[in-house]
């Protein structure tokens, strides 16, 4: 990957998914993951004319490990219920409701 337009491509992903935990998404975490490989091998920096792309690779690198410790933990069957459930105690013995 060399072009200006593919690090653009991949500089968007990884700004579209950088949410990944927060919004507890295994999608959005791979192509995280895969916006930080695509970064990681991109050049560090690239001079075109009067623009300049330049990526932090310890940041990458960081952000990278994070996110790939987060897909490990992960679990479908983690994600939590609704926060608020409704009990019908119409029927329950006792009860004069």
């Amino acid at each position: 990957m060399t072009t200006a337009s593919e690090i653009a491509t991949a500089e968007a992903a990884y700004f579209s998914n950088a949410d990944y935990a927060e919004v507890r998404s295994a999608p959005k975490a791979r192509a995280f993951v895969t916006a930080c490989r695509k970064l990681l091998i991109a050049p560090s920096s690239m001079v075109k004319g009067a623009n300049s792309i330049s990526n932090r690779i310890d940041l990458l690198r960081d952000e990278l490990r994070d996110a790939q410790k987060w897909l490990e933990r992960f679990s479908p069957d983690d994600i939590p219920g609704p926060i608020v459930t409704k009990t019908d105690f119409r029927n329950f013995r006792g009860y004069g409701g």
